[in-house]
């Protein structure tokens, strides 16, 4: 659907553009919408509600300013492309008017060859930013889903230290990795006995699988840095990079206290008990060790 806003205060004129637009794109009229401002109070009120895609501004209009009132239009909705209309030929402000969303700049009488062509190349811009768009929304869904995969296959060649020495450095320019350091998150899960208790591990596997998106973005909420591991067993091994290593006194403190948070978190929202042992931070080529070290203190 384009949104066309058509502002002038000569009805005359107003009405000769409209039927203009109908008639050339009559094959279109279903995906056109056509609103009409017939005074600069109109303008404000119907531009502001509607958002239009494409609108036809008589410059000249009563209690408008020039490029001062599409500028204020502008601010307010930065998408719409301006068609200027005006009696006079000059254009002093073309240059500084582009960035403001003015694409063309048409003379009363208007010539229908004229408002035609400039309304061609206006949903030709539309068609090409959509379609953008749409690329872009499609390609942050692929990489969102892609991203999961790389952080598993990363986690999991954790316990293969020969691999990830071949590899790291894919997997540090895919997930975008700069710091030298990390330390392993362990996290256990279990499902809740009415005393408390842990339980029935194979059923809270089955059980967070089936909140896992929901899982990551709480662990990243906390951490935003998390590269977090696949699902083994009913453990979740995560890496958190660091500058530091060791930790300092603050820092160890500082991720002592989030994990807590975290945990108190996950257990609120899934409805599932967790226990959480941390490794100390190592070079990345040595995450095997804090690995280690996080799975011991898990299972303690």
């Amino acid at each position: 659907m384009y949104k066309i806003m058509l502002a002038d205060d000569e009805g005359v004129a107003l009405d000769a553009l409209r039927i203009m637009i109908t008639t050339h794109f009559h094959e279109m009229e279903e995906n056109i919408d056509i609103r009409i401002a017939q005074n600069s109070g109109q303008l404000s009120d119907i531009y502001q509600k509607y958002h239009p895609d494409i609108l036809f501004l008589n410059i000249q209009m009563a209690g408008l300013h020039g490029i001062f009132s599409i500028r204020e239009l502008h601010a307010f909705y930065e998408n719409c492309l301006f068609i200027v209309v005006s009696y006079s030929r000059k254009t002093d402000y073309k240059r500084e008017g582009f960035n403001m969303g003015i694409r063309d700049y048409l003379t009363k009488p208007l010539k229908r060859e004229k408002v035609i062509s400039s309304l061609s190349l206006a949903f030709r811009e539309l068609n090409y930013h959509k379609k953008h768009q749409i690329q872009e929304q499609l390609n942050k869904e692929s990489f969102d889903t892609v991203i999961p995969v790389i952080e598993n296959g990363f986690i999991s060649e954790l316990l293969f230290p020969e691999q990830l020495h071949q590899n790291l450095s894919l997997y540090t320019s895919l997930l975008d990795i700069h710091a030298p350091y990390g330390w392993i998150m362990a996290l256990k899960f279990s499902q809740i006995t009415a005393h408390g208790t842990m339980c029935n591990p194979i059923g809270s596997i089955v059980q967070l699988q089936g909140q896992i998106s929901y899982f990551r973005t709480i662990i990243k909420a906390f951490f935003p840095s998390a590269i977090i591991g696949p699902v083994l067993a009913n453990r979740i091994f995560i890496l958190i990079p660091s500058n530091s290593m060791p930790l300092s006194e603050s820092e160890a403190a500082f991720r002592q206290k989030r994990s807590m948070d975290m945990e108190t978190q996950l257990h609120r929202k899934l409805n599932l008990r967790f226990k959480i042992g941390l490794g100390e931070a190592q070079p990345m080529m040595n995450l095997a060790q804090s690995l280690k070290e996080a799975h011991e203190a898990v299972e303690q």
